[in-house]
Order: C-alpha cells, then structure tokens, then sequence
C-alpha cells in the first residue's frame, strides 16, 4: 500500500474547494448586490413617499396662506366697516344735537344779556354777546357747567363797549359735550367686545 498516490485526490478535494469558495464568493456577490438592490429601491420607496409627503404640505401650506391673506383682508374691511358704522351711529345721535345747543343756550341766557353770535367748529362754541354786568355772564357760565349739553366754559373776553353804553361785549368758549353720542374709536372697539 505504499504505492498509493493520494494527489489526485488532494488536487480534487483542493479544485472542489476552490470551486465552492468561488461559487459560495459569487452567490455571496450576487446577495450583496440584490440586498443593497432591494436597500435602494426601499430607501427611494421612502423617499417618494417623504417627497408626496412634503407636496401636500406644501399645498397644504400654500391653501393656508391664501386663507390668512383673505382673513387679513376680511379684517381690514371689518375695521372699516366699524369705522364707518361709528361715523353713522355718531352722526344719527348728533343730529339732534344743535337743537339741544340752542335750547340749552336759550334756557341759560338771564335776562340783561343778549347774544349777538353763535358759531361752532366741531366740538368748540363760541358765544359772543352784549351784558348789563359781569354777574350775569358768571350766571350764563354757572348754567353751561350744570349743562347735559354744554361743558368747559371759558370767558375769552369782557369789556366795556364805550362809556356812554351800559352794555358790555363779552367772548365765551364752550365745548359740546355729546354724551351719549358714540364715538367712531369708541363704536370700533365696542364691536370687539
């Protein structure tokens, strides 16, 4: 037994060997490359998805944004609107108003006095006139501070006309006090409520 030659049979263990390494290093190749195949496809899966995501947002946001402008808009024309309903409510409660001016005016002049002019501008009276005394003008400013109507009023001026007349020339500022009336601010925030 001696003679036996135990090569061959090395050499085809040793190309059976290398013939497996070979199709065991191919086939884990060929794994290597579908796993990272199959990573890709389910990572741009992912991406897609997070893309489509990101669209809707997208179009989401932008809706959104043209709900804010139109909100932002709807409460510019509010606000106008406000504006413009506290002008009317002002003036429908003011329209009375010179009315009540003149019937304060006439309930407060005594007798010994006598106006000569009456003007407003806005919110300011001015009432010009001729007195027998000083008195009598202190009582025509007593009655305008007890006024619903009437407030704030401030002599401008007194003086003697000429020494021969017993009349006096006389200047007085009042404010109108509209109470009641609605402010357009006050009628604007009192639609905030």
């Amino acid at each position: 037994m001696a003679h036996i030659n135990l090569l061959p049979w090395r050499e085809e263990a040793r190309e059976r060997e290398k013939k497996e390494f070979t199709a065991t290093l191919v086939a884990m190749v060929v794994l290597t490359v579908l796993l990272m195949l199959v990573a890709n496809w389910i990572v741009g899966q992912y991406i897609d998805g997070q893309r489509q995501r990101n669209a809707y947002l997208q179009g989401q946001i932008h809706e959104l944004e043209q709900a804010i402008s139109e909100i932002e808009l709807l409460k510019k024309r509010k606000a106008d609107l406000e504006q413009r309903m506290g002008l009317i409510a002002r003036l429908r409660a003011s329209r009375n108003v010179t009315a009540h001016i003149f019937d304060t005016i006439a309930d407060a002049v005594p007798p010994g006095m006598y106006l000569t002019e009456v003007s407003r501008n806005n919110d300011d009276l001015s009432i010009k006139g001729k007195t027998e005394s000083n008195n009598r003008v202190s009582t025509l400013i007593r009655y305008i501070k007890d006024s619903e109507w009437l407030a704030n009023p401030e002599p401008r001026r007194i003086q003697s006309s000429n020494k021969s007349s017993a009349l006096s020339d006389f200047d007085l500022g009042v404010q109108v006090h509209l109470e009641g009336v609605v402010q357009p601010k006050q009628a604007a925030q009192g639609g905030k409520k």
